[in-house]
């Protein structure tokens, strides 16, 4: 009997063996498995942080580059409104020489004269009109207040 008790428990200790190296087989696979997928995920993880720093560093530059242009849209526009204020005043200026040189009766004769709607090119036909009517009529203002 006891030999027949020595064989079973010598059985029963391999099936357990085996029973337990089959479950460690599992474990390993399971811990190989495991460990491939966080070199995975740690390998994706530092491929995002590359393209976070990538992403970042242009979305500095585009942002340097939009500031620029921020800079220069507000420069240009400080040049364009200076330019317009002195186009006014320009305009002002030849408006008010102009209405004081057709006071005197042969000036605006003359600059009627130059500015003759026959005397200018067809492109400044248009121009050449309005100023030689606008001549005319300071002339002939003029002409009734004397």
């Amino acid at each position: 009997m006891l030999c027949g008790t020595y064989h079973e428990a010598k059985r029963n200790a391999e099936k357990r063996q085996l029973a337990l190296q089959k479950e460690l087989d599992k474990q390993s696979a399971r811990a190989r498995r495991s460990e491939r997928c966080l070199q995975e995920a740690q390998s994706k993880i530092q491929e995002l942080e590359k393209l976070r720093m990538h992403m970042e560093t242009h979305m500095n530059a585009v942002e340097i580059e939009r500031d620029e242009a921020r800079v220069d849209a507000d420069h240009l526009r400080r040049q364009l409104r200076k330019l317009r204020s002195e186009t006014k005043c320009n305009q002002r200026s030849i408006h008010s020489a102009l209405q004081k040189l057709t006071h005197s009766p042969a000036v605006a004769k003359r600059i009627a004269a130059a500015c003759h709607p026959d005397k200018c090119p067809r492109e400044l036909s248009g121009v050449a009109t309005e100023l030689f009517l606008w001549v005319q009529s300071i002339r002939e203002q003029d002409a009734s207040v004397a």
